[in-house]
């Protein structure tokens, strides 16, 4: 009985101290796991910060990148809105100095077509008046042509008159007979020279008449004026030639 209760204790001793060795083992283990759990979270936790940082970094460059990009597109949208300012005014002024300068150019042009119209109504005035002149001019040349004319018969006859009388003389003893006029040379010279000049006056009226025509051809009415230069030209010939013939129809002395 003692030997059996001895080797119970002695076991159960044992197996306390077994028990005991595990327990401490065991503890031993948990605390070296614990302390190793706690430097992984903690280098976790490091990178999960760093990766924060990097993370909080990138944002704050690309607000950055971004506050630029607008901050550059703000100043080339005034850069723009200037140039468009600027072009918008030269076209103004541009377009205000063609406005003013086709202005100029019509206002130029009327003044010339004015210009124009006054020296083409002074060239027609004067040219009028030209003409009128000349007409008038030829007027008084027919005129002057037609008395020239008649004076020139008038004298003509005259002077046929004068040697006629002038060559024979009547007698009242022989009531039909005639005795001849012993100036009868001087007479006949006379004479002479009495046609001579009314075939000159004749020649003259004849030229004036001439030039007349040639004058009225060119003015207005010159229907009119060369049918009155013709006219004067008709008498003044009609006139030469009744002298000629008075001239001629003259009697002669033996």
């Amino acid at each position: 009985m003692h030997l059996h209760e001895h080797s119970s204790s002695s076991s159960s001793s044992s197996s306390s101290s077994s028990s005991s060795s595990c327990g401490s083992s065991s503890s031993s283990g948990s605390r070296s796991g614990s302390s190793s759990g706690k430097g992984v979270a903690a280098a976790g936790k490091e990178q999960l910060l760093l990766q924060q940082q990097l993370q909080q970094q990138q944002i704050q460059q690309q607000q950055q990148m971004q506050q630029q990009q607008i901050q550059q597109q703000q100043k080339q949208q005034k850069q723009q809105q200037e140039e468009i300012k600027q072009n918008t005014e030269k076209t103004k002024v541009l377009s205000m100095g063609i406005e003013w300068a086709l202005r100029a150019i019509s206002y130029t042009r009327s003044q010339q077509q004015q210009q124009q119209q006054q020296q083409q109504q002074q060239q027609q005035q004067q040219r009028t008046t030209t003409q009128y002149t000349i007409a008038a001019a030829t007027e008084t040349a027919a005129a002057t042509t037609i008395t020239a004319a008649a004076a020139a018969a008038a004298a003509a006859t005259a002077a046929t008159a004068a040697t006629t009388a002038s060559l024979y003389t009547f007698t009242p003893r022989r009531k039909y007979h005639t005795n001849f006029n012993p100036l009868h040379a001087c007479t006949q010279a006379a004479a002479a020279a009495a046609a001579a000049a009314a075939a000159a006056a004749a020649a003259a009226a004849a030229a004036a008449a001439a030039a007349a025509v040639a004058a009225a051809a060119a003015a207005p009415g010159a229907a009119t004026a060369a049918a009155e230069t013709a006219a004067a030209a008709a008498t003044a010939a009609a006139a030469a030639a009744a002298a000629a013939a008075a001239a001629a129809k003259a009697p002669r002395v033996n």
